[in-house]
């Protein structure tokens, strides 16, 4: 009986052994110490507030700029992301890391102050510095990953509303400059979306040809298909970034 004692105590050790080896495994690490470290703030922005643009001419390279006419004309006038996680990829002390965020969603685009995605950085010098922010598929019913809307107008003068609904995986990356932190400002980097340049090598006459669906322009992945992979290229190059600094606390 001893024996058999002795060989289920053993095997308990075991069993607790192993499970505070998986408790290991899975603990988080520690938190950095504020006094050696800083926030860092993250948000994602459009470019202007009313972007209105106008279309080359028929045969021309589809460049559009910031100019207002009454004619063949582009606006977007409204925007939300859904923002799944913002990650910082850089080199700390010659040492590759991965700084993440929480999600963000309901993101104004337009709006003069964005949301923002907070956490904590340690001090460094961050080279190799790139910027990341994942739009992940939504499932049926929720919310977009990312919705524009905006209204053309065509040569004869007409407004049609239009609707550019993106609900895929996709990484939109920026690089930014070498940055160093030294615990006495805090950071905000903003992934800038510059909405002119989603129309680059799209007319005004491949706009007007799109199907519309109850008096509107839908551009979607089953909806004017073509035009929306031309802007989803577009959307992967439209961006840029920069590091801002505050005083902590604001």
């Amino acid at each position: 009986m001893k024996s058999i004692y002795l060989q289920l105590g053993i095997v308990a050790l075991l069993i607790g052994a192993s499970l505070t080896s998986c408790q290991k495994n899975n603990s988080t690490s520690p938190t950095v110490s504020l006094a050696d470290s800083t926030d860092l703030s993250f948000g994602v922005q459009s470019d202007s507030f009313i972007s209105t643009f106008t279309f080359s001419k028929p045969g021309g390279s589809g460049f559009a700029t910031n100019a207002v006419v009454s004619q063949e004309a582009f606006a977007w006038t409204a925007g939300v992301a859904n923002i799944s996680k913002f990650k910082l990829e850089a080199t700390r002390d010659g040492v590759p890391l991965e700084i993440q965020s929480n999600n963000l969603t309901n993101v104004d685009l337009f709006a003069l102050t964005p949301l923002l995605s907070k956490v904590n950085i340690k001090k460094g010098l961050y080279t190799n510095v790139e910027l990341r922010v994942v739009l992940t598929h939504a499932a049926p019913g929720a919310a977009l990953p990312l919705v524009l809307t905006g209204v053309f107008t065509s040569g004869g003068g007409t407004h049609w509303p239009v609707e550019f609904d993106f609900n895929e995986d996709l990484e939109i990356k920026a690089s930014v400059a070498d940055i160093t932190v030294d615990g006495t400002q805090s950071l905000l980097t903003k992934l800038n979306m510059h909405l002119a340049k989603f129309l680059t090598s799209i007319t005004a006459q491949q706009v007007d040809a799109t199907t519309r669906t109850n008096g509107s322009i839908i551009i979607s992945s089953t909806s004017n298909a073509a035009l929306y992979a031309k802007i989803k290229a577009n959307l992967l190059i439209s961006s840029d970034s920069k590091f801002e600094h505050h005083e902590k606390g604001k």
